[in-house]
């Protein structure tokens, strides 16, 4: 998240990041995430919340939203 906000990436791969969280989000406003512990509801549903989180954030830091 903080590469993309603060130069650490070229300007186009920022540019390409933000563009892919936006056109990742599912209908009911979150991002995919997938265990690689196991594929069980519980485990998915946590990293489907993580994902979440993180897409939100840098979206909102990176201006991107």
């Amino acid at each position: 998240m903080l590469a993309l906000c603060e130069g650490k990436l070229a300007p186009d791969a920022s540019a390409r990041g933000l563009a892919w969280l936006r056109a990742a989000q599912r209908a009911d406003g979150s991002w995919p995430g997938r265990s690689v512990n196991a594929h069980k509801e519980p485990n998915d549903g946590f990293m489907v919340d993580a994902a979440t989180a993180y897409a939100v954030m840098a979206l909102a830091r990176c201006g991107g939203g």
